[in-house]
């Protein structure tokens, strides 16, 4: 009851709760043509390596590109000409990009028509804004036996990742921070199962990202292929039901890999042999592991390099609750409607843990513990109307869709599990805000890695979707990010004709 009167606190108190200030206000009027429809855009890109960030404004009519620098301060902009950039094709999708000092390189799926068919390349601008110049290149194609994995920027690298649906290859293209497009090729091995020509492709199918700056929600977390960003590294994770946790990693910048596969099978319930369920989470050079058997839940802790158990905790009945940091809540979101009930009884937890769609995300608090976030996740599917669509409100709050890559043909369609860019968070996307979840949280002792007592902090991830939630739903060109440790929100202010960014100020 006391969880219910304060999420009704919460939402009666509205915007005031949600500190936020202005660290920028950039004059631009969004405009178009008579009877055109708008496209409007925001294309923000952080120079993770230096001291500034770039974002692109654009409407039907031109384009203006802008530098600032770390403390908000406009370094360098400069207006083009539509023809002059690579808004002058058919079809964009903005990908991501990297940066070298004050040269951004913007990465883009174009589509060019062509007389009964079309053309679609990957292609990228670099914007040099010492010289104020723009220029574009195509820097690869995807070949038709190769399906899309994932495309994301991180630690100013971009990616474009493929499988190979014949020879069980990963192809990966990458853009390096000079602009420099690499291609490589890795073959990764399929445990042994069922053999079909996309095996790999169904494999890995919906893997997801999760980012070292980004507090990942359940909605990643549940998910049985992950891909985890790190400086000198990709590490994939795939759980497939009870079967050994597959780890397979590619060291940068040599592509040289590795694999492991940890067997789980002493944490199994043995009277339930192949009942269990498993998923797992890598932090710290370390796999945190959920298993999930008939009559307990179980954590277990193994060192990434050698697989070895380091600990493992075991919640079976009422007495677990000692061991948890809050007690268990049944939540349900829909945009800014939210509504949590405590549970206290601990076997009702087990019982409802038997969905499949289970999970676990581990995050750090200021004392240096881990938080565990153990729970279901299911989401809510909520009818927009407009291309059949699962969102109320536009792409503005859902990056399904994207403004700006029409340009006179049908809309290209942004998958946020294949297409993950600068300014768009996971926080941003319907999955992170329209779910069902049932979910407990404890912390870990950072050296024992035994449960531990101290506070749980709000999540990140909650405070950032709250205050969305509770700005104006007609807002334009929106973005999340954060940079240096903070959160910020962008957006266009017709009021004042001008993109406004905003620190959120996070409780923590």
């Amino acid at each position: 009851m006391k969880r219910i009167f304060l999420l009704l606190v919460l939402s009666c108190l509205g915007g005031t709760l949600f500190a936020q200030k202005s660290v920028l206000t950039y004059p631009f009027e969004f405009e178009k043509s008579f009877l055109q429809k708008s496209d409007y855009d925001a294309y923000f890109l952080d120079n993770q390596e230096g001291e500034s960030f770039a974002f692109i404004l654009k409407d039907n009519k031109k384009v203006n590109y802008v530098m600032a620098d770390k403390k908000f301060k406009v370094a360098s902009q400069f207006p083009k000409q539509m023809d002059e950039t690579i808004f002058s094709h058919d079809q964009h999708m903005y990908l991501g990009g990297t940066a070298d000092k004050n040269v951004y390189h913007y990465i883009y799926k174009v589509t060019d028509k062509k007389f009964l068919s079309t053309n679609t390349t990957y292609m990228e601008e670099t914007v040099d804004f010492d010289a104020k110049s723009v220029s574009s290149r195509k820097i690869f194609e995807i070949p038709k036996e190769e399906q899309l994995l994932v495309s994301f920027s991180d630690h100013n690298r971009y990616f474009t990742i493929t499988a190979n649906k014949k020879t069980s290859d990963l192809q990966f293209y990458q853009v390096t921070s000079s602009g420099e497009a690499v291609m490589k090729t890795i073959h990764f091995n399929i445990p042994p199962g069922k053999k079909d020509k996309n095996e790999l492709t169904e494999y890995l199918a919906n893997i997801h990202i999760v980012r070292e700056n980004e507090e990942p929600g359940l909605n990643i977390a549940t998910e049985k292929a992950k891909l985890f960003c790190h400086p000198d590294r990709l590490d994939f994770v795939v759980n497939v039901d009870a079967k050994p946790t597959h780890t397979f990693s590619v060291a940068l910048p040599g592509f040289t890999t590795t694999e492991k596969f940890i067997d789980h099978s002493d944490l199994e319930d043995k009277e339930s042999k192949g009942k269990s369920y498993i998923s797992t989470f890598l932090k710290d050079g370390r796999l945190f592991t959920l298993v999930l058997n008939k009559k307990d839940i179980r954590i277990a802790v193994y060192d990434q390099q050698s697989g070895a158990l380091i600990n493992k905790t075991v919640l079976s009945d009422d007495d677990a609750m000692a061991s948890l940091a809050q007690t268990p809540v049944s939540e349900s979101r829909m945009g800014n409607k939210r509504k949590a009930v405590d549970i206290d009884n601990f076997r009702k937890v087990i019982s409802a843990f038997k969905t499949g769609t289970e999970g676990l995300t581990v995050s750090v608090n200021k004392t240096g513990q881990y938080i565990l976030q153990v729970g279901t996740y299911d989401p809510i599917i909520i009818s927009s109307g407009v291309g059949g669509g699962s969102w109320q409100g536009g792409f503005e709050h859902n990056p399904t869709y994207i403004p700006g890559s029409t340009a006179g043909g049908m809309p290209l369609q942004w998958n946020p599990n294949l297409y993950y860019r600068p300014g768009v968070s996971s926080y941003m996307t319907t999955s992170a805000r329209y779910y069902k979840t049932i979910y407990f949280k404890m912390l870990l002792d950072p050296t024992t890695l035994k449960p531990a007592r101290g506070r749980v902090p709000d999540s990140i991830g909650d405070q950032i979707k709250d205050f969305v939630d509770d700005t104006n739903q007609k807002t334009k060109a929106t973005k999340q990010f954060s940079m240096s440790g903070k959160e910020y929100y962008g957006f266009y202010d017709k009021d004042q004709a001008a993109y406004v960014i905003q620190e959120i100020m996070i409780r923590k």
